[in-house]
């Protein structure tokens, strides 16, 4: 397990070399993870990102402090979600499944399931219908 661990890391720091990319090896993120163009991504090491998270170029995922508990709290992300390119997702805020959020959202309350958002702040402008 520590032999994969520091495999992770290489990889990452290669990535974050080449590519502009800041992922924590620590972060929780499901199976069918895409990258489109994956050029200035950066996710903090507490997000949780489902299953076939989609992620396009200039995203940010990141943490910040609750006024109330002095705590770091980060976003977390549902099952087959696109994010468009330039999306930062701040603090405390889930998006929920099937979710998509336009380029250039700025994300700082949680979105519902099967919905479209874009926007600053982001706002939901449409439901999609489930499948």
């Amino acid at each position: 397990m520590k032999k994969i661990f520091i495999i992770n890391v290489i990889i990452l720091k290669l990535l974050k070399f080449i590519c502009g990319l800041d992922i924590s090896p620590k972060t929780k993120i499901g199976a069918g993870f895409i990258l489109f163009h994956p050029q200035n991504i950066v996710i903090n090491a507490d997000s949780v990102l489902g299953d076939n998270v989609m992620l396009k170029h200039n995203v940010t995922i990141g943490n910040k402090v609750d006024p109330v508990t002095g705590q770091h709290v980060s976003p977390v992300i549902g099952n087959n979600v696109e994010l468009s390119p330039g999306v930062v997702v701040l603090g405390n805020v889930s998006i929920g499944d099937n979710s998509i959020i336009g380029a250039g959202a700025i994300v700082v309350k949680s979105i519902p399931k099967n919905a479209i958002a874009v926007g600053n702040p982001a706002v939901v402008i449409k439901k999609i219908s489930e499948k």
